[in-house]
């Protein structure tokens, strides 16, 4: 496994990575695109955040650099920008997330740690914003299933599942298009914020047209 970490950042790449519940470290997606897996260096990388959030009170970002464990001769060092959103599915409803650049070069991370720190801020504020927005909104949603099931319970208590199964669809379908819609709306914005990020210390970089995931970061 050290080994194919090794291969798999022979250039330098930008790692977003959250703490999942039911999986622990978990790879969101990296930038450029990585084929293989980086759950090791996730582990690793997540492993670090010592802040401990409150109910509903995210903890404050916390930015430093770190060396990753290898057996090669090449060391692997990592800027960490860890930080958290709202996620009324989470415990606590706070989402732990980190930011990571990857290098070889540790010269070159701590020469423009004050840049990354800047545009890494950047992009978790894109984040954080969105997040908050449907956040709110599914908070709302909650809280109106809550009064309106509360209200038919006193009319008749036997008719619960029944108005359950002809709401979960409508629900559903909600959520997703706010997740669609804010996911479109942010990756555009979020792509310019990590090339310019690329290109903080690797001037000659050509464009990376390829920017996708599988997974939502602002859910």
């Amino acid at each position: 496994m050290q080994n194919q970490i090794q291969q798999e950042i022979q250039t330098d790449i930008i790692l977003v990575c959250e703490f999942c519940q039911q999986k622990g470290p978990d790879v969101l997606f990296t930038f450029p695109n990585q084929k293989n897996s980086l759950n090791e260096i996730a582990l690793q990388i997540m492993a670090t955040n010592y802040q401990s959030s409150k109910v509903g009170k995210p903890s404050p970002d916390t930015q430093f650099v770190i060396k990753i464990n290898t057996n090669t001769e090449i060391p692997i060092y990592s800027y960490v920008h860890h930080f958290t959103l709202f996620d009324v599915e989470a415990r606590g409803c706070v989402r732990p997330l980190c930011f990571s650049y990857l290098s070889h070069s540790y010269d070159k991370i701590m020469k423009n740690f004050t840049r990354f720190m800047k545009y890494f801020s950047k992009a978790t504020t894109i984040l954080k914003l969105d997040n908050l927005h449907i956040f709110l909104q599914r908070l709302d949603l909650r809280h109106k299933d809550l009064i309106y099931t509360n209200e038919q319970r006193q009319i008749n208590p036997n008719i619960i599942s029944v108005i359950f199964s002809a709401l979960v669809p409508e629900y559903l379908a909600d959520i997703e298009h706010i997740r669609k819609n804010v996911m479109k709306s942010i990756s555009e914005e979020l792509a310019d914020i990590l090339m310019k990020i690329l290109k903080i210390s690797n001037p000659k970089i050509s464009q990376i047209d390829s920017f996708s995931s599988n997974k939502n970061i602002t859910k």
